[in-house]
């Protein structure tokens, strides 16, 4: 059985190694009785948020001064600290002692946010500081190190996983933009990922707020740009939204038709892979009359989502050695909003079908799989199947292959199960299948 995240990461070496470095710099402070309070009687039922608070609050306890002296202890330990998750300690001690001292707690999560992350630390100070924080957060989006410019656009996401809503700039994103603005050509991915998933929450309750960005934007020659525009209107592409598949040139979907999906095993084990194919054709006349239900033979594309791509490169490597596929994107962020982080799984592979120039459908095709929960209901989880399909004149074959093992953020349960398959937004073939109890 896989191990909790929060025993992986707060070990009790991890957190020795807080309390040496904090008596580095404050020679007086008790390394002993620091982790006697950490590791309490309590330690083992708090989850992973509840372990960061308890930390936090229990090097308060034993440093035993004012915020301004101990966060000045604090970032002359930073200096020595490498990038690690669990150091995220302190930005979470900015949050409990420091709200009521702007200037010098906005300081503190730019240097803290080097060596793990101030995004959702810097909220409250949003919250409360209103245009006075956003200030230092435009400031960052210009900074030198590219962790800062990601925080300037991370920490005031309106809807930031794991994080409350940021309700003002959820009804007026407005004071969001300049920021944004100005890292639209960011040459680092971490950052431009991250003003696209601004932009992404954004567009959930201002679409053509972000379509007119993003028109303007898709006429900058720069990669990272069209990166950040193709990511930020993932959401409104995957509703369907007709002016963002405008943007992308993505053709007429009344023509397409999805017939034959299959999932080919009978029965599927939890712990196992099952594998699924589907035809999909252009019906229209010109393609009816140039290749009147023709099939290619022989050949089928094999994709997957970004969950299984890893593991099951072995199995797989013989299939698809000759096609040349992209590596995806991970976006791998499990929280409140994974069906949209999760989104993105297969993106811009090229096909080993020999696709006819001359076709101008162009779609995109996802899937989706509705998975059981405890309760008996379904959680749905979309995955890029194809991004900017260019649709022969004739019938093919897609293949794809999907892992139901147990993960540390994502439990399955045995039971009915279903499969979609959704191109440009609109469901075009649905399927069910039993999942089965693990061996």
């Amino acid at each position: 059985m896989s191990k909790a995240l929060k025993d992986i990461l707060f070990t009790k070496q991890n957190i020795a190694l807080i309390g040496q470095q904090i008596h580095q710099s404050l020679p007086q402070f008790n390394q002993k009785e620091f982790l006697n309070k950490v590791f309490d009687d309590q330690w083992r039922e708090k989850e992973l948020k509840e372990r960061m608070t308890h930390v936090s609050k229990t090097i308060q306890q034993v440093i035993n001064k004012p915020y301004i002296e101990a966060i000045n202890i604090l970032l002359d330990v930073n200096e020595r600290l490498s990038n690690n998750f669990v150091n995220m300690v302190f930005p979470e001690f900015v949050i409990l002692y420091g709200i009521e001292y702007l200037d010098e707690s906005m300081f503190a999560l730019k240097q803290f946010t080097v060596n793990s992350s101030s995004e959702f630390a810097v909220r409250p100070f949003i919250q409360k500081y209103g245009q006075d924080a956003m200030q230092y957060m435009y400031r960052w989006s210009k900074d030198d190190n590219h962790h800062v410019r990601r925080l300037a656009s991370e920490g005031c996401r309106p809807m930031l996983p794991w994080s409350f809503r940021l309700s003002e700039f959820v009804k007026d994103p407005t004071p969001i933009l300049p920021i944004l603005d100005q890292l639209k050509e960011d040459p680092e991915l971490y950052v431009q990922k991250s003003v696209a998933n601004n932009l992404n929450d954004i567009s959930k309750n201002h679409p053509n707020l972000v379509l007119h960005i993003c028109s303007d934007w898709k006429q900058i020659n720069n990669q990272a740009t069209q990166f950040i525009v193709k990511r930020a209107c993932r959401t409104l592409l995957k509703k369907g939204n007709q002016q963002a598949l405008d943007l992308f040139g993505v053709g007429n979907l009344e023509s397409v038709k999805v017939t034959n999906l299959v999932i080919h095993d009978k029965n599927i084990r939890i712990g196992s892979q099952f594998s699924f194919s589907f035809d999909i054709e252009d019906t229209s006349s010109n393609a009816n009359i140039k290749n009147e239900n023709s099939k290619v033979k022989n050949k089928k594309i094999i994709i997957q989502s970004q969950d299984n791509l890893k593991q099951t490169k072995k199995m797989q490597s013989k299939q698809i050695k000759d096609s040349n596929q992209n590596e995806s994107e991970d976006l791998s962020e499990e929280n409140n909003n994974q069906d949209d982080e999760e989104y993105d799984g297969q993106d811009d592979s090229q096909s080993e079908v020999e696709e006819d120039q001359s076709s101008e459908n162009i779609l995109r095709i996802e899937y989706q799989i509705d998975y059981l929960k405890s309760n008996g209901t379904h959680s749905s989880k979309v995955f890029m199947f194809k991004n900017q399909f260019k649709l022969p004149q004739k019938r093919i074959t897609l293949e794809g292959y999907q892992k139901v093992h147990q993960l540390t953020t994502r439990k399955h349960y045995p039971g009915i199960h279903h499969l979609s398959i959704i191109v440009n937004g609109t469901e075009k073939a649905r399927t069910q299948f039993n999942l089965l109890k693990e061996k």
